[in-house]
This record gives C-alpha cells, structure tokens and sequence, in this order.
C-alpha cells in the first residue's frame, strides 16, 4: 500500500519552485542565460505593449496560462488512459507506459515536419 502524502507534496512542489527561480536568477545575473535574440511574448506582440513592466506582466500572464493548460491536458490524458484502460481491461500503468510517450512525441514529431 503506498502511503499518503498528504501535503507534503505541495511543499515538496514550492520548494522545487523557489529552487527553480533562484536557479534562473543566478544564470541570468551571470549572463549564462543571456539571449541575443528573443521574440516577444505573444500576448505581448498582439496587444502592442510597448514599456517593460507591461511586457514582462504579460509574459508572466501567458506563462499561467501555458501552465494551467498542461495541468488540464494532463489532468485529461490520465483521465483518458483510466478510461482506456477499464475499457480493455489492462493495467492502467502498462497502457500509460505506452500512451504517454507518444502523446509527448507527436507534437514535437508534428512540428518537425511542418
């Protein structure tokens, strides 16, 4: 039986977070992160944003929502793979073995032809 995590996942998380943040500030202070070209952030360009806190608000705005949508896909794929999975009667972690790496790939294939 595995053992509840309760919330130690979430500062498990944090915690990963803040590691993340500090790393990136870091990098960009010693200018290993440095760009020479970079386009704007999306929100950014369609919205015309000309100063640098409206810029980097709406980056940081896309970034949310980016990430909120990879939570809701992946919330879905799981949810799917369950799903499949009482569907055909096999091992739900077999089928995500399997399903998983493909959802990741494809994109990534598909952007590569085009």
């Amino acid at each position: 039986m595995v053992p509840s995590l309760g919330s130690s996942k979430y500062v498990a998380g944090m915690v990963l977070l803040v590691l993340y943040f500090i790393y990136t500030y870091i990098m960009y202070r010693s200018r290993s992160l440095a760009m020479l070209e970079a386009e704007e952030a999306y929100l950014a360009r369609i919205l015309r944003a000309d100063s640098g806190l409206l810029k980097l608000s709406l980056a940081s705005i896309q970034l949310l929502i980016a990430v909120l949508l990879i939570i809701i896909g992946s919330k879905m794929l799981v949810a799917g793979v369950d799903e499949v999975s009482k569907a055909l009667e096999a091992s739900p972690i077999a089928l995500a073995i399997l399903i998983t790496p493909l959802a990741g790939v494809l994109p990534e294939s598909i952007t590569a032809i085009i």
